[in-house]
């Protein structure tokens, strides 16, 4: 299976820093490797990366990183999510995806149509509480 994964443009993958997201998106990205799967990760640009057995769609992006300034980090995150429609348009145009998985609310939100119409199955996981309530994210199609 042919997988394409959006990390949150937060912190980079994996995360040195010990960031949640981050945490979870590396090793299941390992891990379906391990299984034989192909993995892409659409992540920031980072030259501090160790060796990773999955392929990195780098986003170079700009914009500093504060994890402490819940504003700054929105805005990181949306500007990161603009420049992954980019990206992930080219990808889903040259190769062919089965599975376009989102970590990230803010890149999720457009990303979602975008990959569907492009053919892949598109998913999120949320890994926020707000955006996790079953009440408030109840869809009407279940």
């Amino acid at each position: 299976m042919r997988i394409c994964r959006v990390a949150t443009g937060a912190e980079p993958v994996p995360s040195t820093r010990g960031a949640g997201v981050e945490s979870t998106v590396h090793p299941l990205s390992v891990a379906q490797v391990g299984l034989g799967h192909d993995v892409t990760v659409i992540d920031v640009q980072s030259e501090e990366r160790p060796p990773v057995p999955y392929r990195v769609a780098e986003v170079p992006l700009r914009f500093p990183a504060e994890r402490h300034n819940p504003l700054i980090h929105a805005l990181r995150q949306l500007r990161f999510q603009r420049r992954v429609l980019r990206i992930l348009k080219e990808l889903l145009s040259e190769e062919r995806y089965d599975v376009v998985h989102f970590h990230s609310q803010f890149a999720a939100a457009a990303g979602l149509g975008v990959a569907s119409r492009l053919g892949a199955l598109a998913v999120f996981s949320s890994h926020n509480p707000v955006w996790a309530s079953d009440r408030l994210c109840r869809s009407r199609f279940r």
